[in-house]
């Protein structure tokens, strides 16, 4: 059911989301705690609604399937915020496998990055749309089916504002996907934003490392490490002091 007065969520039980649920109050969720989903559910963040969702580096809240055999694209969501959302919304130390989008943030900046996060084995890792737009840092996105990170520049009703902006820094989006990063521009040059790319790895994607699409945008792209993309980057767009390894850079796989 809905969520309209203020939670904890705590790390003594395991939660069963098996309808959508919204998130319209206050709803904390301890550092360890696991949260399953059934097939096709997700819970949204909205009508003022904040979630907090902050483990700690070896206590992270977990999101999965409740299948006995999970894979991708078993449920929806389990983190989708909504343009009525708080802006005191926070996922920090969050590990999220088998859904097909494992944070959707629709045009929304958040007092705080998406960050510190683990990503596993879902059809796309973060996806955000809209003229507002929180910063991506520091997260591991492995194994997404199509794209760790999935920008959209441009709202879902095709507004667009010169004045967007996002950071997308210090990530790792490696292994069995299309595409590490993909940003999507928009239309009219007047109305392009701003995408600063700093200190990202991209590897092993069967597309495109780097893959910036879809008409205008502002794209600042420092130090980025590339390994064993079928192709770097979709053009010849410019960058600063890019690394490009030829020897598998990891001390371990996940």
């Amino acid at each position: 059911s809905d969520i309209t007065t203020s939670q904890v969520w705590t790390v003594d039980n395991t939660y069963h989301v098996i309808a959508d649920v919204n998130v319209q109050a206050l709803l904390v969720i301890e550092p360890g705690t696991v949260v399953q989903f059934a097939s096709g559910k997700s819970m949204s963040v909205n009508n003022g609604g904040t979630l907090i969702s902050v483990g700690t580096p070896n206590s992270p809240v977990i999101y999965t399937s409740d299948s006995a055999t999970p894979g991708y694209n078993d449920y929806y969501c389990p983190i989708y915020i909504e343009e009525t959302a708080s802006v005191s919304t926070k996922v920090a130390y969050s590990y999220i496998e088998y859904a097909y989008a494992g944070i959707v943030v629709l045009d929304k900046r958040l007092d705080t990055s998406i960050e510190n996060n683990c990503f596993y084995n879902n059809v796309y890792g973060i996806v955000e749309q809209g003229i507002e737009h929180t910063d991506i840092s520091n997260n591991l996105i492995f194994a997404s089916y199509y794209s760790g990170i999935e920008v959209f520049l441009e709202s879902t009703t095709g507004h667009a504002d010169s004045n967007s902006h996002i950071l997308i820094e210090n990530n790792t989006c490696d292994y069995y996907q299309d595409c590490g990063i993909t940003v999507h521009g928009v239309p009219d040059s007047n109305d392009a934003g701003l995408v600063v790319l700093v200190n990202n790895i991209v590897s092993e994607s069967y597309q495109y490392g780097l893959n910036l699409v879809d008409g205008y945008m502002y794209a600042f792209v420092l130090n980025t490490g590339y390994y064993g993309n079928a192709n770097n980057k979709n053009w010849e767009f410019d960058e600063t002091d890019p690394v490009i390894e030829t020897e598998f850079p990891y001390r371990e796989r996940y």
